[in-house]
């Protein structure tokens, strides 16, 4: 991870901090924007993303009482 620099842990923090319908509509906004732009693997690995970088809809919300 690069910290602050990281775009993907960016990505990370708002879906963590959207409801899920909004970060779903973001989610999709991105990879079309990557696919329609051609972005390379290369370019995604310099900005934080792994190669399975699409699997961020499995990361789950935890609320304080799920912790306990």
């Amino acid at each position: 991870m690069r910290g602050k620099n990281d775009l993907y842990a960016q990505v990370i923090i708002l879906k963590l901090l959207l409801s899920d319908g909004n970060f779903h509509l973001f989610f999709h906004d991105i990879k079309v924007c990557f696919k329609k732009y051609k972005v390379h693997k290369m370019i995604l690995g310099k900005m934080g993303f792994p190669e399975n970088w699409e699997r961020i809809n499995r990361i789950k919300k935890y609320t304080k009482s799920k912790m306990i």
